[in-house]
């Protein structure tokens, strides 16, 4: 492995700050824009108007046929995990509080490591255990102060955190096959035929009005291209274990975003919960980091998720 520089590790915890802001901008203005416009046609003109960013994100023309030859099995694999972890997503940021969501999908690297246990066998150690239940105390912490969320909610908000964080697994697999434009060129470009043939299906096609479009506009190309962009370029700086230590504090920026710009403020109570998820996240995380750096093989961890 070629080692990485300091001004590399710099740059690295700097594109995933980044992204952690770019994503909070999902949440923001994806909510705003379905206040009025929802369901497929919302998630139509969302990867419709990310469409442009791909003059500045493509690889080399040339290199396209060899590399969906070589891995369209990763390409339509993720792409189509991606559509259902896509369409929950917004609409649970339509129903739920863009914060909660916004805590629940810091579970992710718990998820990944749960997925890496049950079938690649990776052992976990005692701390990243606890970890885990300490999140989990939060997740039930955070759903008994929210009443409005209710069971069948938490269940689907984790359903969509555990495919994150599986398709996110995939990611890091092939991030050193694939470039990460062509990760993200595939994902806009599918995401958006997906979306135009289920609103083809569905009806309801309409033109957005002047204030969704910038909504829209901002929101896309805060999330499916130049968010998700720097969370893939940081994985060639940083362990994914070092990226979702810095990507932690999204749930607070959400947070923050919320409440001065939505007026959704949480209770301290479900502010609690929240924290106590992200708490027992950080312990797993710092325990894997710890171990690897003992070990000097650090294990992977799935890299960061989120706002789409």
């Amino acid at each position: 492995m070629i080692p990485i520089s300091r001004s590399d590790k710099i740059k690295g915890a700097l594109l995933a700050l980044l992204s952690a802001l770019l994503l909070t901008a999902v949440f923001l203005f994806s909510t705003l824009a379905q206040r009025t416009l929802a369901g497929p046609t919302f998630l139509f003109w969302w990867f419709i108007l990310a469409l442009p960013a791909l003059f500045l994100l493509q690889p080399p023309v040339g290199s396209w046929k060899n590399l969906w030859r070589r891995h369209w099995r990763f390409f339509l694999a993720y792409n189509l995990i991606e559509a259902v972890g896509n369409t929950l997503f917004f609409y649970l940021l339509r129903v739920i509080l863009p914060s909660l969501v916004s805590f629940f999908l810091s579970l992710t690297p718990l998820f990944g490591a749960l997925c890496a246990f049950l079938y690649l066998k990776e052992r976990l150690s005692a701390l990243e255990w606890s970890g885990g239940a300490i999140s989990m105390a939060g997740v039930i912490l955070i759903t008994w102060a929210s009443p409005e969320v209710g069971v069948l909610l938490t269940a689907l908000t984790l359903l969509m955190t555990l495919l994150y964080a599986f398709n996110n697994v995939l990611v890091k697999r092939w991030i050193h096959d694939v470039p990460p434009t062509a990760v993200i060129s595939v994902r806009i470009i599918f995401q958006a035929v997906f979306f135009t043939g289920l609103l083809l299906a569905s009806g309801g096609f309409r033109w957005p009005t002047g204030r969704e479009m910038v909504f829209l506009t901002l929101g896309s190309l805060s999330g499916p291209a130049f968010g998700m962009y720097t969370v893939f370029v940081s994985l060639q700086y940083l362990k994914a274990t070092q990226i979702f230590l810095i990507r932690n504090l999204q749930p607070f920026f959400v947070t923050l975003a919320a409440a001065l710009f939505l007026h959704q403020a949480l209770t301290p109570r479900q502010l609690a919960g929240g924290t106590v998820i992200i708490a027992g996240v950080f312990l797993m995380l710092a325990a894997k980091w710890l171990y690897g750096k003992k070990s000097g093989n650090a294990a992977a961890t799935p890299e960061p998720a989120g706002g789409r």
